[in-house]
């Protein structure tokens, strides 16, 4: 936590977990023995640990949306998130500006005030143990071997109104001078020992000190540490009998002492009036409780621990609300792949959304987007034409993207392929733009690279079939006696956009989906020789197979021959085909094209192919990639 927002953040998120531990707590209260009912608080262990949205999930209840707004609605500034890099405070790395700089660094003094109150007050109880004379170490001994419990050394202050334990590595005993301790408050403190209590309210002294503006924790932890002794007082009565265990809370009666009960590194059998009443219901309660309880709590544990530690995500945007509302909403339904971002970049320019747009647009453009949402005069995903993306897309057509390809580490370029206005000419009009996808603070983003360009494709419907007149991802050439044979590689990412994922005036966003990469090849034969010999040429047999790694390449099967001709090919990319050429052909010959499934999304670093003409010796060459070059 760096400033005052990621405070908040955090508090929030802790305060919700604390709030639904309360509630469980009451309905179950008389159903949980103290062991559980201090067990339960090791749930709020888990926000207390870690820091808010660590995965991307809120905790609960969309917290984040809420401290987005107010940042927003206080600031003007939509720069992205609110980081929270530790659930604990750090120093914010620059002098004081603003008065959330100011309130930040009051939150720091606060913090740390209350960590030296509390370290203070621990040393000087360690002091005045280490000082005082020793006490009655032969009582502590028999009470430690008679329950098979290690003995701790034993100091004796005169005016001490109740026995305590201090020391977190090295606990000591501390006793009234003045008389003898109860065999049984010893038991207590010596059980406070053996089960290293006093570490745990060294923890909760921390977090206290860390929330100490927050009223609600702080009653939490208070209650957490009332709980722990409460447990010591049910352990000590599983080792007593009859008549000892109500002299044991007749003791407690007469212990309603506050001084030495929130000390870090500390227990003490009296820990404040306020809270004995709680230990003797909880006595009156031992052995009460219903048989089979221990399953349902550790039941009841998990069902509580899984949320806390896995999170609830936003699944989609909050509108009615306000811009503001609507903005923030949009930074905290981050895209968690490059794919869903894709296809929210998609819906985006297919319905001309601003909202869709902030979901996977870097920083640097959302105060552009918010800027444009409040000219429409939407806060709505319904308000489409809140943003123009430099083209009129058909929604209905859906999108495809085409040649995505890892540029750097994380960082990827690609093409999106939108349907444009219906023409009435045979082609199919198509636009397509050049973007790149990238991870922002924690999502991905997308930013365009280009304005679109228009094209006009032969393809009925651009969604199924490949369309040549876009861009390839790569091509490759080589050169065989009278014939160049060519490969154009593309590959596309099979989207679901679709009208069916514009519903209800709410775009589907597959934000965290990862979608399936096909590839599409496209080959022919160019005919390069005299224009006298080309009738002469009556069949060709060819085969090509792409290779990813460098030489050295191994030899290719023969090209299947049979009377009729055919083709064929497989998943590896590697294709065949035998021809007859008719009497009138004409160059280029299209020898196949068409998707395949593939696993793999990077470019082959060149492609072996085979040629023979008229049924002729077959001639094994490489196809290189051309990258601009032109065929020697």
């Amino acid at each position: 936590m760096r400033d005052i927002w990621a405070f908040l953040l955090q508090t929030l998120t802790v305060s919700g977990a604390a709030v639904l531990i309360l509630t469980v707590k009451r309905l179950f209260r008389d159903r949980l023995t103290p062991r559980w009912q201090a067990a339960v608080w090791l749930v709020l262990l888990i926000p207390l640990l870690l820091p808010a949205r660590w995965n991307g999930n809120d905790v609960l209840f969309p917290w984040s949306l809420w401290v987005e707004s107010l940042r927003t609605a206080w600031t003007g500034e939509f720069a992205g998130l609110v980081p929270v890099t530790a659930p604990i405070p750090l120093p914010p790395g620059h002098l004081p500006k603003t008065l959330r700089d100011w309130l930040f660094l009051l939150y720091l003094a606060g913090v740390a005030f209350f960590l030296l109150r509390d370290g203070a007050a621990y040393l000087s109880l360690r002091v005045l143990a280490s000082r005082a004379e020793e006490g009655d170490s032969a009582a502590v001994k028999a009470v430690a071997d008679r329950y098979g419990l290690p003995v701790r050394p034993v100091r004796a202050v005169r005016g001490l109104p109740s026995p305590f334990t201090v020391g977190v590595l090295r606990p000591m005993l501390v006793l009234p001078a003045e008389g003898e301790t109860d065999e049984k408050v010893l038991l207590h403190e010596l059980l406070h020992c053996r089960y290293h209590d006093m570490v745990w309210g060294l923890v909760l002294s921390v977090f206290r000190a860390i929330h100490w503006c927050n009223p609600l924790l702080r009653y939490c932890l208070d209650r957490a540490a009332n709980d722990v002794e409460a447990l010591c007082d049910q352990r000590v009565l599983e080792r007593l009998e009859g008549e000892e265990r109500r002299d044991y809370g007749r003791i407690l009666l007469s212990m309603a002492d506050d001084r030495h009960a929130r000390c870090p590194g500390t227990s003490c059998i009296a820990n404040g009036s306020r809270n004995i009443r709680r230990r003797i219901e909880a006595i009156v309660r031992f052995r009460l409780y219903p048989a089979g309880m221990g399953l349902v709590s550790v039941c009841l544990l998990l069902v509580l621990a899984v949320p806390m530690v896995i999170g609830v995500r936003a699944t989609g945007l909050q509108t009615g609300l306000g811009a503001d509302v609507a903005m923030a909403s949009a930074r905290t339904l981050r895209c968690g792949t490059r794919d869903g971002a894709l296809d929210t970049y998609a819906g985006a320019v297919l319905h001309r959304n601003a909202l869709l747009r902030a979901v996977c647009a870097p920083l640097e453009e959302q105060d552009s987007l918010a800027d444009a949402l409040e000219q429409s005069g939407s806060g709505t995903t319904e308000g489409d034409e809140s943003w123009d993306p430099g083209i009129e897309a058909m929604p209905w057509t859906g999108y495809q993207v085409y040649n995505v390809e890892e540029v750097g580490n994380d960082v990827f370029d690609g093409l999106l392929v939108v349907q444009t206005a219906p023409s009435e000419e045979e082609y199919v009009p198509l636009a397509y733009q050049t973007v790149r996808v990238w991870q922002e603070t924690g999502r991905w983003v997308v930013q365009a690279r280009a304005p679109f360009v228009r094209v006009n494709s032969a393809n009925s419907d651009f969604r199924t079939c490949p369309c040549p007149e876009l861009p390839a991802l790569a091509e490759y050439a080589g050169r065989f006696g009278d014939f160049v044979l060519r490969v154009r590689w593309q590959t596309r990412m099979v989207s679901t956009g679709s009208e069916a994922d514009w519903n209800a005036g709410t775009w589907i966003l597959h934000t965290d989906d990862t979608f399936r990469t096909d590839r599409a090849v496209r080959w022919q034969a160019d005919y390069v020789g005299s224009p006298d010999r080309q009738r002469e040429y009556t069949r060709l047999s060819a085969r090509i197979q792409p290779q990813w790694d460098e030489g050295p390449y191994p030899d290719l099967a023969p090209v299947p021959r049979t009377e009729e001709g055919g083709g064929g090919g497989d998943n590896t990319g590697s294709d065949w085909v035998d021809r007859f050429l008719a009497s009138d052909w004409e160059s280029p010959i299209l020898l196949g094209e068409g998707w395949h499934s593939t696993t793999r999304e990077d470019v082959p670093v060149a492609y072996l192919a085979r040629l023979a003409v008229n049924g002729d010796e077959e001639e094994q060459g490489i196809l290189e990639r051309m990258e601009g070059r032109e065929l020697p």
